[in-house]
């Protein structure tokens, strides 16, 4: 898909979290054989807009041991102006049906553990650090229908 998104308010016009201009989705089912079912899905998107940390600024004496001694804070960039990283991911799920109300299944989330940059904040240096979105993540489970 591709979109765009622009909110205004008053003069001033800026991209909401949720914009994601392009947004691609391949989504593979396998037919149930012998109970079995595969079902593949990747995902490839523009990155979220964010707002860009341009540096961080001391009042005070930072050498000071009291805690009321000096104050920090964030110079940040224009709303929303910047954008994180492409993103990508592949999940799959694997289902085996025993009857028509029991079955078990495995879903691995980013199956190729791609570093997906959730948000960006300061380390304890100082300097920005990505923070980012689940690793590969398996899960499994049962379902039963009564």
């Amino acid at each position: 898909s591709y979109s765009h998104t622009v909110y205004t308010n008053g003069n001033i016009s800026y991209f909401p979290s949720f914009d994601r201009p392009h947004k691609f989705d391949i989504n593979v089912h396998s037919k149930p054989l012998a109970g079995w079912l595969v079902s593949l899905h990747w995902v490839a998107a523009s990155g979220r807009p964010y707002t860009e940390i341009l540096g961080k600024y001391i009042v005070g004496d930072s050498q000071k041991s009291g805690i009321n001694d000096y104050a920090s804070g964030l110079f940040f960039g224009a709303y929303n102006n910047a954008r994180y990283p492409f993103y990508h991911r592949l999940d799959i799920h694997l289902e085996k049906r025993f009857s028509s109300a029991f079955k078990v299944y495995l879903n691995i989330l980013n199956i190729y553990n791609q570093k997906n940059i959730f948000y960006f904040d300061f380390n304890s240096k100082g300097y920005l650090s990505p923070i980012y979105m689940l690793p590969v993540l398996p899960s499994i489970g049962m379902e039963y229908l009564f």
